[in-house]
């Protein structure tokens, strides 16, 4: 007898799938679901009891229940796990009221590139347009096209531009703006506009100084020419991306915006929109002049600083939270986790959080870094593992599902965090994993 079972990852109970193989259960379907999904919470990560592996065939000839995924396997494994981003749309909100009053009357383009920075695009944009935002931007298509399908129609600006023709078509398809950065995405979107009835905007970048994507200024001439004859474009924007905002230095940002204003003069004197500072070229003003008539804030919205010396009163809007599964007493000198790399400096307790490397904590965070248990701090000890971490608790235990901040508390931000790390802020939050469980407050 085979039992399949449509798990809902948002209640734990049963989703729209509903239930298959029930003959012969009686009035035990229940108790039989429940039992399947305890012993599935009870087996080795990645693995439910009597389920076979990636979803296959729910059937079996030795009468076990089994479990036929017929969800995503992250989905299981976020019911399973008790790893949890808890995300507050109310901060992202107030964050960006800080951008728009700082950006004194220019518009406010929100980047929600790399699913808004691991804080999932499709709630941010949806919150950010309930306070006023009308324009996001992404990477790529892909990120464009998942804000079309949730129905998010504001005006999506594509940073990375176009990868081949097909990316064009879809840019016009879903009515989203292209930024180029070269000749081919030129004739590629020329091609995708034949026959317009009128013309499509796109957006130009310009490289000074950044050497990583946008035309650079020797090379402009020909590609606004190119523009020019293509009466089914209009170029409607031209930015430029600072390099080094975020240092207390300017001259770098400030020589970048005047290569730019000279650029400008010459190739777009009358363009429409003009737009330069980033999240740390915002928050330096105006020590660094803003210039142009929008701004692109991205990791500011989200309550992380560029810098030290910048955004101190942002409002964090991701907390990572897991708890503690199991706790070893231990004896002085005795050796935890892979390698025996650390010793109990005396008796006392190992706590093993229910999160590692594969859920976003890097694992050179190990003998370096710390959580909070239960509101205290304690070092994370031993080498990080895939699916765990031991914190050192000293003489003081705490009891199995107590709660660890890794990051996201007024007392350890993820700057912190990150520094300890030997990383940035941007990478912490992007690598908040699947198996972590998104949670969402709007209060």
């Amino acid at each position: 007898m085979g039992l399949a079972v449509d798990l809902d990852p948002e209640s734990g109970g049963v989703g729209p799938g509903g239930l298959g193989g029930l003959s012969g259960l009686g009035g035990g379907g229940h108790v039989a679901i429940s039992r399947v999904f305890a012993a599935s919470l009870a087996a080795p990560y990645g693995e439910a009891t009597g389920a076979p592996r990636g979803g296959q065939s729910a059937s079996g000839g030795d009468g076990r229940l089994r479990i036929l995924r017929s969800r995503p396997l992250q989905d299981l494994f976020a019911m399973a796990r008790p790893s949890t981003a808890l995300i507050d749309l109310a901060a992202i909100g107030k964050n960006f009221e800080r951008a728009r009053r700082m950006a004194e009357g220019r518009d406010v383009i929100a980047v929600i590139k790399a699913d808004a920075y691991g804080h999932g695009a499709v709630a941010v944009a949806s919150a950010l347009a309930r306070r006023g935002c009308n324009r996001f931007a992404v990477l790529s298509v892909e990120e464009m096209v998942v804000l079309r399908d949730a129905g998010i129609e504001a005006p999506v600006l594509v940073l990375a531009g176009l990868l081949d023709a097909e990316d064009a078509h879809e840019i016009v398809r879903s009515r989203a703006t292209a930024v180029l950065h070269h000749r081919g995405q030129i004739e590629w979107m020329g091609l995708a506009t034949r026959g317009a009835t009128r013309p499509v905007d796109v957006q130009l970048e310009v490289d000074t100084g950044m050497r990583r994507m946008g035309v650079a200024p020797a090379e402009a001439a020909p590609v606004f020419e190119a523009l020019a004859r293509r009466g089914t474009l209009r170029l409607q924007g031209v930015f430029t991306h600072f390099s080094r905002a975020d240092e207390g230095d300017l001259d770098a940002s400030r020589a970048q915006l005047e290569q730019f204003g000279v650029l400008l003069a010459k190739h777009a004197p009358e363009v429409a929109e003009v737009h330069v500072a980033n999240s740390a070229g915002l928050l330096a003003a105006p020590r660094l002049p803003l210039m142009g008539t929008a701004v692109r804030p991205g990791l500011m919205l989200y309550g992380a600083r560029p810098a030290p010396h910048l955004g101190a009163e942002l409002s964090p809007a991701l907390r990572f939270e897991t708890a503690v599964i199991a706790v070893r007493a231990v004896g002085a000198g005795e050796p935890v986790g892979y390698g025996g790399t650390w010793r109990a400096p005396g008796a006392g307790y190992v706590a093993t959080i229910g999160l590692g490397y594969a859920d976003g904590l890097p694992r050179n965070l190990g003998g370096e870094g710390e959580v909070e248990v239960v509101g205290r701090r304690a070092p994370l000890v031993g080498r990080v593992s895939m699916d765990s971490a031991g914190v050192w608790l000293g003489a003081a235990a705490v009891p199995v599902g107590a709660p660890v901040c890794v990051f996201g508390s007024q007392g350890l931000r993820v700057e912190e965090v990150a520094e300890r790390a030997g990383t940035i802020s941007y990478e912490l939050l992007v690598r908040v994993g699947d198996r972590v469980t998104r949670r969402y407050r709007d209060d």
